[in-house]
């Protein structure tokens, strides 16, 4: 019996260290720090809860279950959940979460579903509970104490780059920080009823802080979370009162709730707070658009858990091309309850309906059945604290997407309900021999299974590291070491389509210090890059076998295919590629402006014969014309289409083709160059001269409009401001000799480019759009 009380204690020390840590956690050693660092911290602690949990009840001799209402409903949206991984479009990717969207991954609600029950079963007494919900009070205070830190730029100890910024915090964005800290207040609150002297102070500078919090972000949502939770702990509250005769409580709630209402209804800008950054996302009626057109392909489960940005890719409206995010892909939606529909489908979000209507009606059952007498009252407010704030997160999860935090503490106060509204529906079972077996397989099993999954996931984890290791060493320039980095993390993991992306991109890479080794003869350079040509090539094809749904590995293939175009077959690897993007993301104009890259690019090949070259450039500028139909003012397209112009010896149609572009973005830097090359190139000095000096205008420092502009300066024969832009030019590019060449040129009043056999500009800086 001493045992089972260690393994008892042990088990709720693992809910207690969880609550204190989640909201703190990250680690700084992976590229996602915060969510997948948190659900590396779930797994270990809910595994060892559980094992510990299952052995105190092995060691008792008997086990005591605690039947909730919500026990057959969490069981029914784990098995949905597990028929959409099942049925995803993206198995692996929906089971572990990463690289789609961890927190509504399967293995985190997996975790979580685990945690909550462990809630409901591990404490057996309030106050237990109660010290759960101070240690996680007191832990989100911290958090958005050093989130505010941040904001107003009152911290800088960390010595991480991305801790630097104004808006990193361990919680989320500003609107999550306030989302939680509206949840949390009404609990707050309750809790601050049933403590005494320093307890009640910290509480009640919790409360302040996360009042504060509100205030500082103005995110009308919250605060109607916020009041939310107000009006149930005052109904709930109110009724109490009546029985107890008791009311002086009851001003403090009615006060936050007057405030809270005078700050939704009146916009103000508080002197000394910074401006926040407005957070998007898609609105609810975009969504709904999304869920009607999912679920005519996966009605029952959905696309699977995590794939919101699968869906949202497919099925955006092309209206938002018209905007500044019409690039943006978004992980998740306008609301959570609509994330679900989309991603479990129906049968997943009718579960998770049915488990937040169970739980709120069990709650108010027992609020309303229970009688408070003085005893009691303390257990019964803190019922009505949890209820409360769990009202306030239903509400939140129908305006607003749900952070790994939210989901956190939605789990722990289902689980706190649970237990509180079944104090006493209990069943022991004092098992004889059969019985007492079959719990003994299912501890094993329990046990193998998690141990087997963290050992999984530890492989993954490792792997994430040498991914890590690899991206630090491409940014400092050593592809090799990059590359082996990589190939470690692959043989860890081998079903993470973002390496194979990233490993493609570094072979290519290769090839280029390849051919600037001099120390390799011509047949040396010519075996390594075939290897690294069929790497390359491989890696783009096992990124879109890992994960076919995902538009971007299509896009990937395509980028490595067109850079080898000279390589048999590269072509159609490139066409492919990008026709299946279009598929994919039907409404963007990227895929379709890339393919007519492709045919632009295939049609300048030296040696193409006229009548291929004339059949590219036709395709060419149908699939341009289709994503300029997609997006008007989609600069790649018009810069494609004047090249492709260029090939067919208009040059008339290319200048009006740019000039077009310009009357739409008339700061465009890399615009105002074309155009003055496509005038150089018709020998229109004057008009290349003055659209160079809008390119100059525009960046000072932009040295191809430097070097074009003192050549035009050269043709008219002023050489003393051709010497000025070429001093310029020499002076950010000090290394460049042809540059020193031309300025001896201009002094000993020669043309400037006498002897000289390139007139190219001296850095290849032409925009990634016509030719990366």
């Amino acid at each position: 019996m001493e045992s089972a009380s260690l393994f008892h204690r042990i088990s709720r020390l693992s809910l207690y260290v969880l609550g204190a840590l989640i909201p703190l956690w990250f680690l700084p050693i992976t590229q996602n720090s915060l969510d997948f660092q948190k659900q590396a911290l779930l797994a270990v602690l809910v595994f060892a809860g559980v094992v510990t949990w299952m052995a105190a009840l092995l060691q008792a001799g008997k086990a005591t279950i605690r039947l909730a209402w919500q026990a057959p409903l969490l069981l029914a949206f784990l098995a949905a959940g597990l028929l959409s991984v099942l049925f995803s479009l993206w198995p692996a990717g929906s089971f572990w979460g990463f690289p789609l969207d961890i927190t509504n991954g399967f293995l985190t609600q997996a975790l979580f579903i685990c945690f909550a029950f462990l809630v409901m079963n591990a404490f057996s007494e309030t106050k237990q509970l109660f010290k759960l919900l101070l240690v996680t009070l007191f832990s989100v205070f911290a958090a958005s104490l050093f989130a505010g830190a941040q904001i107003f730029k009152l911290l800088s100890f960390l010595p991480f780059p991305f801790a630097s910024t104004q808006l990193f915090n361990t919680l989320g964005s500003p609107n999550g920080i306030a989302m939680i800290a509206a949840a949390l207040l009404p609990l707050a609150l309750a809790l601050w009823f049933v403590s005494r002297f320093f307890l009640r102070l910290l509480l009640w500078i919790v409360v302040g802080v996360f009042f504060a919090t509100l205030v500082f972000v103005k995110f009308s949502s919250a605060w109607i979370v916020c009041i939310t939770g107000l009006l149930v702990l005052l109904a709930l509250g109110m009724w109490n009162m009546k029985k107890r005769k008791e009311s002086g409580w009851i001003f403090l709630p009615v006060g936050f709730l007057v405030l809270s209402l005078f700050f939704l209804l009146v916009r103000m800008q508080i002197p000394g707070i910074p401006q926040l950054p407005a957070e998007v996302s898609p609105s609810w009626q975009g969504e709904l658009g999304i869920l009607s057109q999912t679920l005519k392909e996966h009605a029952l489960f959905g696309s699977g858990p995590g794939t919101f940005v699968f869906d949202y890719s497919k099925f955006h409206s092309p209206a938002l091309n018209q905007t500044t995010f019409w690039g943006t892909r978004f992980s998740a939606g306008a609301a959570q309850v609509l994330d679900i529909a989309v991603t479990l489908g129906a049968l997943g979000i009718l579960v998770f309906i049915a488990l937040l209507v169970t739980t709120l009606f069990a709650s108010f059952r027992a609020l309303f059945g229970s009688n408070p007498e003085s005893g009691q009252n303390g257990s019964w407010l803190v019922g009505l604290g949890m209820t409360a704030s769990f009202a306030s997160l239903v509400v939140s999860f129908m305006l607003y997407p749900a952070n790994f935090t939210l989901w956190f503490l939605f789990w722990m106060l289902l689980g706190g309900l649970g237990m509180f509204a079944s104090k006493d529906m209990k069943v022991s079972l004092a098992p004889p021999s059969l019985l007492s077996v079959a719990s003994s397989f299912v501890f094993l099993l329990v046990l193998v299974f998690g141990l087997g999954l963290l050992f999984v996931g530890g492989q993954r984890y490792a792997a994430e590291l040498y991914y890590m290791g690899s991206a630090r060493l491409a940014q400092q320039g050593d592809v090799e070491g990059a590359i082996e980095k990589l190939q470690t993390a692959l043989r860890l993991n081998p079903g993470m389509d973002l390496y194979w992306r990233d490993i493609a991109q570094l072979f290519l890479a290769r090839i280029g210090r390849i051919n600037q080794d001099d120390s390799l003869s011509g047949e040396q350079k010519q075996q390594q890059t075939q290897v690294a040509v069929n790497n390359a090539v491989s890696a783009v094809r096992n990124a879109t076998t890992v994960a076919p749904a995902n538009v971007a590995n299509w896009n990937v293939q395509g980028s490595v295919s067109q850079n080898l175009l000279a390589v048999a077959g590269a072509k159609e690897l490139a066409v492919q590629a990008y026709e299946q993007a279009a598929k994919l993301e039907p409404a963007s104009p990227f895929a379709w402006g890339e393919l007519g890259r492709v045919y632009v690019l295939f049609a300048n090949q030296q040696g193409i014969p006229a009548t291929l070259k004339d059949e590219s450039l036709q395709k060419a500028f149908e699939n341009l014309d289709r994503a300029i139909q997609l997006k008007s003012d989609y600069a790649p397209a018009h810069f494609l289409k004047a090249a492709a112009y260029e090939l067919q010896g208009k040059s008339a149609e290319a200048a009006s083709q740019l000039e077009a572009l310009k009357v739409a973005s008339p700061k465009d830097v890399g615009l105002a160059f074309q155009l003055g090359m496509v005038y150089w190139q018709k020998e229109d000095v004057a008009r290349a001269q003055r659209e160079f000096l809008s390119a100059k205008q525009l960046n000072p420092n932009y040295s191809n409009a430097l070097y074009m502009l003192g050549l035009t300066y050269d043709k008219q024969g002023n050489k003393s401001a051709a010497l000025r832009e070429f001093r310029q030019v020499s002076s950010l590019n000090p290394e460049n000799e042809g540059v020193k060449s031309i300025i001896k040129n201009l002094e000993e009043g020669k043309p400037a480019l006498e002897g000289i056999v390139s007139s190219e500009p001296p850095i290849q800086q032409t925009p990634s759009e016509i030719n990366r």
